[in-house]
């Protein structure tokens, strides 16, 4: 049986309207997509995958880029700046994988 949340993400995004190029999320919609084959199918789709608002929890990160989720931390600094810059962080979360070049770059 489905989560009420998967199935409404998932009937908005398989709408034949629906064809963003990229899913903007937090890691809890990542979640609920990653626990089914149809969820990984779908967010295989996309040129990318964002997400921020809280940690992406690195066994979720490394199942979803191990499905082929080209997967990528979205951090913004809120006033309260924190000590790491983004960049720092990044380098620490094991999932983070270089993407392929486009042939248009």
């Amino acid at each position: 049986m489905l989560f009420p949340a998967r199935s409404n993400v998932m009937n908005i995004l398989e709408q034949p309207s629906v064809q963003p190029d990229a899913l903007f999320g937090v890691p809890y919609v990542y979640k609920l997509l990653g626990e089914t084959d149809d969820g990984i199918k779908t967010l295989r789709k996309f040129k990318l995958c964002l997400f921020g608002g809280s940690a992406m929890p690195t066994e979720l990160g490394d199942r979803l880029v191990d499905a082929g989720v080209k997967l990528a931390g979205h951090y913004v600094r809120s006033p309260p700046a924190s000590t790491s810059s983004p960049s720092q962080l990044a380098l620490t979360l094991p999932f983070c994988r270089a993407l392929p070049r486009s042939a248009s770059s």
